[in-house]
């Protein structure tokens, strides 16, 4: 029986993935082959926003001031995805999975590699803080709050769901035996994972699958 689901929030309640990498792509491409540069940083990292600008002004190989630049790389693209995130498509079926989840009386846990700051400013602004009993964001690895939260929360990992559609998901989940749940399409995963919507998950965490 699950008593707390964790969710991933971009590509998982949000249709908001090809959002985010046009961002990075557009404001790379300022750079002579920037956005080149970044589009093979974004194929192979699992970093959160902060890491990847990192990683972008140190391969670009800029001697003075890296870190400057990067925290003013950093800044524009927060400043420019957080609005479109706002405004950005649930998945469908999110609202009505989340509602089910509150009226079940589940613990529910918004888990994303967005920086905190941005991750609540976004969720208060959809208006979506109404679901959640917490909300966790990076820079922290997704394995460690999964440890936090299984204390906050005072359940067993046997006892918690974790959903979402990232590498970084399914490794938390492993780490600690939770049962994991696939939604949306990643090329890293085995081409065998089940994937499964939103519409079947009401269905299977409100019947205790």
């Amino acid at each position: 029986m699950y008593e707390l689901v964790i969710f991933d929030f971009d590509g998982t309640l949000v249709d908001s993935n090809e959002i985010k990498k046009n961002a990075f792509l557009d404001i790379a491409s300022r750079d002579i082959h920037g956005k080149k540069l970044m589009n093979e940083i974004l194929t192979h990292s699992n970093k959160d926003r902060n890491g990847i600008w990192k990683e972008y002004v140190k391969k670009r190989d800029l001697k003075n001031n890296q870190m400057s630049c990067a925290t003013k790389l950093i800044s524009e693209y927060s400043s420019v995805v957080n609005e479109l995130v706002i405004n950005a498509k649930e998945i469908n079926g999110a609202i009505d999975l989340l509602t089910s989840l509150v009226l079940k009386k589940k613990y529910i846990v918004l888990s994303s590699a967005t920086p905190s700051s941005d991750l609540s400013y976004i969720i208060n602004k959809k208006g979506w803080g109404r679901f959640f009993d917490k909300v966790i964001g990076g820079p922290e690895s997704k394995i460690s709050r999964v440890k936090k939260i299984k204390n906050l929360f005072n359940v067993q990992y046997e006892n918690i769901a974790i959903i979402g559609d990232g590498k970084d998901d399914k490794e938390s989940a492993d780490y600690f035996s939770c049962d994991f749940f696939q939604v949306g399409k990643n090329e890293r995963f085995s081409k065998t994972e089940k994937i499964f919507s939103l519409i079947e998950l009401q269905y299977l965490l409100n019947n205790d699958y």
